[in-house]
């Protein structure tokens, strides 16, 4: 009994000694939690966007930290008639190349309008915005959610819109408003649409209680050769995410299916929520040509694990865990994203919150 006890304790080390060391540690800046990636320059890597102070403020990696570089202002979060908390919104703002030069530019929504940023001589400069027509009638909308992809392949990035016809954005006048995915374009200085669902897809609308259906991206997360619009389920709690898939057609885009990323790997047709051994979140990029998946993983007793996937059909062919919660911390997990701190490679950045510490990161090479 006693070598088989002082087994299990070797097995646990093991276990243990088995996750990679982070290339990188450190603290992250006062009121930055999260964050996501864009590539605004040519030199080096990618910087780091994140939400302080109504401001969004981009962050390059410097010296084993993240500097402040610039910011910009957001919109102030949309009120409840009532004075409670915000509506829950998708993404009011979002990166990605909408001229075709190679660099991200910084695409906001808010107030009825889109404008759209370029780091120019190291500040945020406004090159463009346009009023938010989520439909084709006259009256502009309310935009609660947006994504940047090539949705139509054709090796030109559109911007893709999640709005309704009105602001408030839930049920102000007694009418239920749909929801209406619209893909635009930016041509010169002037948003130009080229098609929009008018409702169709029946995407779940924003409200002062339910969470939204929230565009993740256009991406190809099995590896098939075919890009779809992934598009996340709302959720209030602690559930396997469910992504549906958006595919472009003749006219235009249809939802083909959905999955779940459950027991290592890509899950179609699961009718259940159980987030045992599944993603609670993801984020997906592209490594060395493919697209390869960041997961919020829940294991056995209530432990949160970080694991990296890259997928062939619905099967993985490369995983590997990263981190490991033990903390049994159900409702505070790390979370993380991929990007290329320093132009050498494209990793998974690990973002952390202790009470006594504040936040801080990891950063583990690929």
């Amino acid at each position: 009994m006693i070598l088989l006890v002082f087994a299990f304790v070797l097995l646990g080390f093991a276990t243990e000694a088995s996750l990679p060391a982070p290339t990188f540690a450190g603290r992250l800046p006062a009121g930055v939690e999260t964050g996501f990636a864009a590539r605004l320059d040519s030199a080096g890597g990618q910087h780091l966007l994140a939400s302080r102070g109504g401001m969004l403020v981009a962050f390059a990696f410097q010296h084993g930290g993240f500097v402040p570089q610039c910011s910009l202002p957001l919109p102030a979060p949309i009120a409840a008639p009532d004075g409670g908390s915000p509506l829950s919104t998708g993404s009011i703002v979002t990166a990605g190349d909408v001229d075709s030069d190679g660099l991200d530019e910084i695409v906001v929504a808010g107030s009825r309008s889109l404008r759209k940023y370029e780091l120019v001589r190291g500040t945020f400069a406004l090159t463009a915005e346009a009023t938010l027509r989520p439909d084709s009638g006259r009256r502009p909308g309310w935009c609660f959610d947006v994504s940047i992809g090539d949705v139509d392949r054709d090796a030109i990035n559109e911007v893709l819109l999640a709005g309704v016809r009105s602001l408030p954005a839930f049920e102000p006048d007694g009418v239920d408003h749909p929801v209406t995915l619209s893909v635009c374009r930016w041509i010169g200085k002037d948003l130009a649409q080229i098609w929009n669902d008018h409702g169709a897809l029946g995407l779940g609308g924003p409200s002062w209680a339910t969470p939204i259906d929230k565009m993740v991206g256009v991406l190809d997360p099995s590896n098939s050769g075919h890009s779809v619009l992934l598009v996340e389920e709302g959720r209030s709690d602690v559930r396997a995410c469910t992504y549906n898939e958006m595919y472009w057609t003749p006219s235009g885009l249809r939802e083909i299916g959905k999955f779940v990323v459950r027991d290592g790997r890509i899950q179609r047709k699961v009718r259940d929520s159980n987030p045992m051994h599944s993603a609670v979140g993801c984020d997906f990029a592209r490594v060395s040509g493919v697209t390869a998946v960041l997961g919020g993983m829940v294991q056995q007793d209530y432990v949160w694990q970080g694991e990296y996937f890259i997928f062939s059909r619905d099967s993985a062919y490369e995983h590997r865990v990263l981190w490991s919660d033990s903390d049994h911390n159900w409702y505070s997990p790390s979370g993380g994203i991929l990007t290329d701190l320093d132009g050498k490679g494209t990793g998974a950045l690990r973002f952390r919150y202790s009470r006594d510490r504040g936040p801080s990161f990891e950063f583990y090479r690929l």
